[in-house]
């Protein structure tokens, strides 16, 4: 069995003449949707980006907010402590006092009344 011309022209060498590009470096046909897509990653990493420094920045706006209300309620505490000095010396007077024991006793209007169980008798 002799070959044929035309069983010549589908030998192995023949096919693999035309050297072929990796799959990877070829372009597609259509080069739009994957120019599209790789806007579109470019696009999200950017967001992603910004979002990410907007965040670090509103924390660190609420970080100095967090700073100012800590010394106001630290100065708030200060005071509370002074009204709480000044309340408890007050109450020391005034329970030095006659008129407190009058109101202890219930003669708010009379100090000088003798007190409730005396007057009963």
């Amino acid at each position: 069995m002799d070959p044929t011309p035309s069983d010549t022209n589908s030998t192995p060498s023949a096919q693999t003449s035309a050297p072929s590009k990796p799959r990877a470096l070829r372009l597609p046909d259509n080069p739009l949707p994957t120019v599209l897509g790789a806007l579109l990653v470019l696009l999200l990493g950017f967001a992603l980006t910004q979002t990410n420094e907007r965040i670090s920045r509103l924390e660190d706006r609420l970080t100095g907010v967090e700073d100012r209300v800590n010394e106001r309620l630290t100065a708030q505490d200060a005071k509370l402590d002074e009204i709480n000095l000044k309340l408890t010396a007050l109450i020391a007077a005034l329970n030095a006092t006659a008129e407190v024991e009058a109101a202890l006793d219930g003669r708010l209007l009379d100090p000088n009344s003798p007190p409730d169980d005396e007057a009963v008798n």
